[in-house]
């Protein structure tokens, strides 16, 4: 592993017909396990490295994983108010993920002028691996928390139309590898949010009523949303607009606006270009590797083999 992380961000492989042509170094994890291949393009390379690069921090960690696995027996601490829904098996499993989650972030291991060195690597799951210990007992602090929240609204004297389902979809079967690391820490504001809601709609029905019908053209649009990023964002601007609405004073994680909102929800509308999801095709062979031009002069020899990639990955003063 020493030096290998450092994958310069552009090759020359050999030359056509006068022209040099490049490739992409990145990361690829397939059932074969992990290896360096060559990209046509930067954006395939990124979008691959990041998979790649998670895989390799899941792989540094799997000792601090698995000690953490046993940990997770702790989670019997919060079973009882998650057993109506949430067999505990599943619990266990989607909490190994979530942590999984959390500690392989390829975040950890930020570009620098376009590449990630091994001294990065290193210190990135050195710090990950202090994480790791304090990752299971706050997991279930966290869940503790949102899971009586969830018990306390189910239950509530005065529900709001609605306020069963709301809940249910929030933290409902799998809510826990549903949901990001990120955005698991805003779950007990969001319930909060919907508490206070609770306990006032009855003074005010009518005004509660006329916050409600702002948010019901979102959730219609969600609903009808194709799955991936742009419904994600959708969903949690949502509840970040319902705290908005019914729950001020616990604040917002970003600003929010019947504006801002509408451009995310027709941003997600099926058939709009910018927010349909692309339709699935079958698998095809990568293309062959573009004949591009590399502005300016440059240094570097040319590749005379694939072989030779290997020559590039040493380690900084090697």
């Amino acid at each position: 592993m020493a030096g290998g992380l450092s994958l310069p961000e552009v090759v020359e492989i050999g030359e056509s017909a006068g022209v040099p042509v490049t490739a992409y170094p990145g990361w690829s994890v397939d059932e074969a396990g992990l290896r360096v291949v060559l990209y046509r393009t930067a954006e395939v390379a990124r979008e691959k490295g990041q998979a790649g690069l998670r895989a390799l921090l899941s792989h540094g960690l799997r000792r601090d994983l698995a000690w953490m696995e046993k940990d997770l027996k702790a989670l019997r601490q919060v079973g009882p108010l998650a057993s109506s829904f949430y067999p505990m098996e599943s619990l266990h499993a989607d909490a190994l993920a979530h942590l999984t989650q959390w500690l392989s972030d390829p975040g950890r291991v930020p570009a620098r002028e376009g590449c990630r060195t091994a001294e990065q690597f290193a210190a990135a799951l050195d710090l990950a691996r202090r994480d790791s210990r304090r990752g299971v007992p706050e997991l279930v602090d966290r869940l503790r928390t949102v899971l009586t929240l969830r018990q306390e609204l189910m239950v509530h004297p005065t529900p709001y139309p609605g306020l069963v389902d709301e809940v249910d979809e929030l933290v409902g079967a799998g809510f826990l590898r549903a949901a990001t690391p990120d955005r698991l820490k805003h779950f007990e504001r969001y319930l909060r949010g919907r508490l206070q809601r609770a306990e006032r709609w009855p003074q005010q029905p009518g005004k509660d009523e006329e916050r409600a019908r702002l948010v019901a053209p979102l959730g219609a649009a969600l609903a009808a949303a194709p799955v991936g990023p742009r419904a994600d964002r959708l969903r949690w601007l949502m509840e970040e607009y319902r705290v908005s609405l019914w729950a001020q004073r616990l604040g917002t994680a970003e600003p929010v606006s019947a504006k801002k909102l509408q451009r995310a929800a027709e941003a997600c509308r099926p058939g709009n270009a910018a927010g349909a999801a692309p339709p699935p095709s079958a698998p095809r062979p990568p293309p062959p590797l573009a004949v591009t031009p590399v502005v300016g002069e440059t240094k570097a020899k040319p590749l005379k083999s694939l072989n030779a990639l290997g020559a590039l990955f040493k380690s900084p003063g090697r």
